[in-house]
């Protein structure tokens, strides 16, 4: 019967299952089989299992594929050939630890969701000189700058997603990787360019280009023409002030029939400062002309209070929304046309403020979204169950995988219904400054939960380890905002007890307390046998 199950229905059954229970239990039945768990993921290991597996487990099997932190690096090479591995993905890496990816010789795909330092010149040239490399994909929380006269080795690249400062650097880029055929980057600085020195790829037929206000659009325009070979172009221009020529309907039509094969457009542009209701009607209307329809390119203008508004494509082209649910307004162009308006939004972020509930609320629903974040700023009880009995009816509680909720004053008791219903969720964000009453509801039941976040002066008392366990039983990673670690120093011995599945517990510590707890740790002789980093108050615990 297993063996009827689609690769999809398999893995869902995965993500409830241990890594050593995956490669106990499925290994080598079949191929198929073996070819699902080929990858690994080290992050979701205890030191001391990760021992175990390094020495008796991992040596027997055919891993081609890892997830791993900055932590594991040295293991890895110790543990893996330089053929074996073929894909990497880090949740974190340290800057310093990069240099040791070129060891890895038959990497086809690279993912760094992090970096702990940023990227440097040399760190590029590492990936870029990695023979098989195919697709890479690096966080753009960091920006790449190459000199002027900086030489790029040739690339096999053909997938990247990458974080530049200027379009000088999108240049030299082009030069080094002549096979690209997926580009999504992120430019964020508008110095001077020419379109003359630019080389264009000649394969590239999917482009996401991400760019800040400061960058003037005359010379995008003319980088986008050059793309002949597009079939596929997202635009998206953040915090723009007053700057309508990113804007324009006439550019942009000029652009689309510029490109002769094209058959996917996305479009985002925040607008900002002293536009009103007068303008975003003008702006809408502008692009309601018979080219775009004629092409089913509709758009749709989001509008709050403090004039802020955005004008996109539906469907919403994003996969992060933001709205302000006491001040949000909504136009939409041929809505009687379009559906599912927000099926591409995965991550949702709510403020939610005001004394009154208001008159004008987003009618859309958000079908598929799976990170929510709330901001809740100080209001009425009333205002905030209105806004909860609101949230329930454009989302899916159900589907929620990870909840950050910020909030001055917190209260289990109002937001009990929600919690129960998130039956999925594997991240838990809580921050706030005061609690009403318990922490949380003992009859509450968050067994899902594998990643806890505390961000208050939490006084970490024998009760409070307690109701953690009992609500989150199986929490792997857990972090805290201490009021004071010397509370601490008399319960950790109980929390490592309770919450036995734990991996990693950071504390998050300030001023004097932090060389206070290194101080202490190194007195006690059960954390020295523990991978332990300190890093911008933050202590880490690698259980």
């Amino acid at each position: 019967m297993l063996e009827q199950f689609p690769n999809e229905l398999l893995l869902y059954l995965f993500d409830y299952l241990s890594p050593s229970d995956i490669f106990y239990s499925f290994s080598n039945l079949n191929l198929r089989l073996n070819s699902l768990i080929s990858c690994f993921d080290l992050t979701q290991m205890s030191r001391k299992s990760l021992s175990l597996w390094t020495q008796s487990i991992l040596p027997k099997y055919h891993i081609t594929s890892l997830i791993l932190s900055n932590k594991h690096l040295d293991l890895i090479l110790e543990l893996f050939h330089e053929d074996q591995l073929h894909s990497l993905i880090f949740t974190d890496l340290n800057f310093f630890q990069s240099s040791k990816l070129i060891y890895f010789k038959q990497l086809s795909y690279l993912s760094i969701q992090s970096m702990v330092a940023n990227y440097s010149d040399n760190m590029f040239k590492t990936l870029l000189s990695l023979p098989k490399l195919d697709q890479c994909y690096l966080s753009t929380t960091f920006e790449l700058n190459f000199s002027i006269n900086e030489l790029l080795p040739i690339s096999n690249i053909r997938y990247l997603t990458v974080c530049l400062v200027d379009l000088n650097c999108l240049s030299k880029l082009f030069l080094s990787i002549p096979h690209i055929k997926y580009l999504n980057v992120t430019i964020t600085s508008g110095y001077k360019w020419h379109t003359s020195s630019l080389i264009v790829p000649s394969n590239l037929k999917y482009l996401k280009l991400i760019l800040n206000d400061t960058i003037s659009f005359d010379p995008i325009e003319s980088l986008i023409k050059m793309f002949q070979k597009l079939i596929f172009l997202s635009y998206s221009s953040e915090n723009c002030r007053q700057n309508e020529s990113h804007i324009n309907n006439e550019k942009w039509q000029n652009i689309l029939k510029s490109l002769p094969i094209l058959k996917q457009f996305q479009f985002y542009c925040e607008l900002s400062d002293r536009f009103d209701i007068v303008d975003a009607n003008r702006i809408l209307s502008s692009f309601q002309i018979d080219y775009f329809i004629k092409n089913k390119i509709y758009f749709a203008v989001l509008m709050d209070n403090t004039s802020h508004f955005i004008l996109h494509t539906i469907p919403y082209p994003n996969k992060k929304a933001s709205i302000r649910w006491n001040s949000f307004k909504v136009q939409l162009t041929s809505l009687n046309r379009v559906r599912n308006v927000y099926d591409y939004v995965r991550f949702l972020k709510i403020t939610v403020s005001g004394k009154t509930i208001p008159q004008i609320v987003l009618p859309q629903k958000y079908p598929n979204v799976d990170s929510l974040e709330l901001n809740v700023t100080p209001i009425p009880v009333n205002i905030l169950v209105a806004f909860l009995q609101y949230l329930s009816t454009i989302i899916s509680y159900s589907k929620l995988k990870h909840l950050y909720l910020r909030t001055k004053y917190f209260s289990s008791s109002i937001f009990h219904e929600m919690f129960s219903q998130c039956q999925q969720l594997k991240t838990f964000n809580l921050a706030f400054n005061d609690v009403k009453n318990k922490l949380f509801s003992s009859d509450l039941n968050m067994r899902t939960v594998e990643t806890l976040i505390l961000r208050y002066y939490l006084s970490l008392t024998n009760d409070k380890i307690y109701d953690l366990s009992s609500i989150f039983p199986n929490v792997k990673f857990l972090s805290i905002e201490l009021e004071q670690i010397s509370l601490f120093m008399t319960t950790f011995d109980l929390l490592f007890e309770k919450l036995k599945n734990l991996v990693q517990f950071n504390l998050i510590l300030y001023g004097e307390q932090q060389s206070q707890s290194a101080e202490w740790l190194q007195t006690i002789p059960m954390f020295q046998k523990y991978y332990i980093t300190t890093n911008r108050g933050r202590l880490s615990v690698w259980v």
